[in-house]
């Protein structure tokens, strides 16, 4: 005896599909955000990197921020020592170029890694960003890891960056590829590669 599904249990089943697929193509639109609020990352770093901070400018959005991470405790010194809570992005960014154009014949910062969370037109992406410097003076390339928090917001012209912050830093030695954090001791070799964009 064959028993037939009754028309609860259809119309239940029928409620089921539509909400996987529901969750599926927002899990779908979710991935092709975050895919491309990511590319904004890599792409503003880029452009660091070769030294177009018109590149860098036309990724941020106005009146972009650079949050000044102060350290829960001093010792020693005045609060007036400390910086600023905030500063403009762009303007920051402009000075520090010349600096480095100055400074430095090759200046490149890469994205080694990123989690990115996507909430409707906001998006936050936490980046491990590696620097290396090579001196004009000829002296040995220097190389840095820190962490760095991207705030974003979707504009008409797409993902742009609202605000930064570097939360964590470890000054890298030389060319040994190997990182000497000054507290840690000891050194620790990163894994990580390019995302892919």
């Amino acid at each position: 005896m064959v028993t037939r599904p009754s028309g609860r249990a259809i119309a239940i089943a029928a409620a089921l599909l539509l909400v996987a697929a529901a969750a599926l193509t927002l899990s779908r639109r979710t991935s092709g955000e975050a895919a491309e609020v990511e590319r904004a990352v890599v792409a503003f770093n880029r452009a660091i990197s070769e030294r177009d901070l018109d590149a860098a400018a036309a990724l941020l959005a106005d009146g972009a921020v650079q949050f000044g991470i102060r350290p829960a405790h001093t010792f020693g010194g005045s609060a007036d020592e400390l910086p600023p809570l905030t500063s403009d992005l762009e303007t920051s960014w402009r000075m520090v170029g010349g600096v480095l154009a100055a400074a430095t014949a090759r200046y490149d910062r890469s994205v080694l890694r990123m989690e990115t969370r996507v909430d409707d037109r906001l998006a936050t992406v936490w980046a491990t960003i590696r620097t290396e410097s090579h001196p004009r003076d000829g002296t040995s390339l220097s190389r840095t890891e820190f962490a760095e928090v991207y705030l974003l917001r979707r504009e008409a012209a797409g993902w742009r960056i609202g605000a930064t912050a570097t939360v964590a830093r470890t000054v890298t030695a030389a060319t040994d590829g190997f990182s000497h954090g000054a507290s840690a001791g000891m050194g620790t070799r990163s894994t990580a590669r390019n995302p892919p964009v």
